[in-house]
């Protein structure tokens, strides 16, 4: 997702909480109950909703037709280093 809006200013509270501002919400539409995952990319703090990131993350990882299972072929392996 790559949405471009205008920077917005965030205040960090005492208790470390960062209110999203509704125009944001808006564009990533994001409701309320909704998770979020957050890291440290270099010196950025990504934020991403997780039903977002678990998409992307299947995607990436979905075996395509004709590949082997990863089970198989981690018990393939072991089997063969078993047998030498």
């Amino acid at each position: 997702m790559a949405l471009r809006h205008e920077p917005q200013s965030l205040l960090l509270d005492r208790n470390g909480r960062v209110v999203i501002p509704a125009s944001l919400r808006r564009v990533l539409n994001l409701k309320p109950g909704d998770r979020l995952v957050a890291w440290v990319e270099k010196d950025r703090l990504i934020v991403r909703p997780r039903a977002e990131l678990v998409r992307d993350l299947r995607a990436r990882f979905r075996r395509r037709p004709g590949e082997e299972r990863l089970t198989k072929t981690l018990r393939r392996m072991r089997d063969e280093e078993l047998r030498s």
